[in-house]
């Protein structure tokens, strides 16, 4: 097959499961959604369950935007929770999270064939 027909079907295919959200003609469909039964600031956690998070981290997982390397972040979950608890727990109290901390850096590896 040759490139055009090949970028064409591509084109199709990417149309049919994508939308413009630019699109005036685009319908709302978030107005019939329930309204939640909890906020972010009836959200309660411990020190102990941000340990219990960190231990879920895979050792060799890649780092976060800090670039803290996540077996530091193992070896060191004790004494970093209680801060950690902090930032979270003030930022659920105020029923805001900082952008940055919505954030992923998602990096391809190219795998050989």
């Amino acid at each position: 097959t040759d490139p055009k027909t090949m970028a064409d079907i591509l084109q199709h295919q990417y149309s049919s499961v994508f939308t413009d959200p630019t699109n005036p003609r685009i319908q709302d469909t978030t107005s019939n959604l329930p309204q939640p039964t909890c906020r972010i600031e009836d959200i309660e956690f411990s020190t102990d369950d941000i340990m219990k998070a960190i231990d879920e981290i895979d050792t060799y997982s890649s780092t976060s935007h800090e670039c803290i390397p996540a077996c530091i972040l193992k070896a060191c979950k004790e004494p970093l929770s209680s801060p950690i608890h902090m930032l979270w727990e003030q930022s659920f109290s105020k029923g805001v999270i900082p952008q940055s901390l919505k954030e992923q850096f998602i990096t391809p590896i190219y795998k050989k064939e």
